[in-house]
């Protein structure tokens, strides 16, 4: 009925729509999840989305597309942290 590349470009486009409807339910039930986009991975970080586009940059941890989205696992972060551990004098 519909071929591979409409279905493609359907879910492309409601994905995200969809992805923003649930997050407030599987937050509100404290799943945290593992893919943060950039405002979560700022907030995890207590930092803003452009410092987060600035860690990528500089290549401290990975990034994923999907689409336009970008996501970044929770794991890479907790990784990058790990291994830049300096004590201050």
């Amino acid at each position: 009925m519909f071929d591979e590349n409409f279905l493609t470009a359907l879910a492309r486009a409601i994905a995200p729509r969809v992805a923003d409807a649930l997050r407030p339910h599987i937050e509100s039930r404290g799943i945290t999840p593992r893919y943060l986009n950039l405002e979560q991975a700022a907030a995890y970080l207590s930092t803003t989305p452009d410092g987060i586009r600035g860690m990528l940059r500089a290549k401290r941890f990975p990034a994923r597309k999907l689409g336009e989205r970008v996501f970044i696992d929770r794991n890479d972060i907790d990784a990058a942290m790990n291994e830049n551990l300096h004590w201050l004098e």
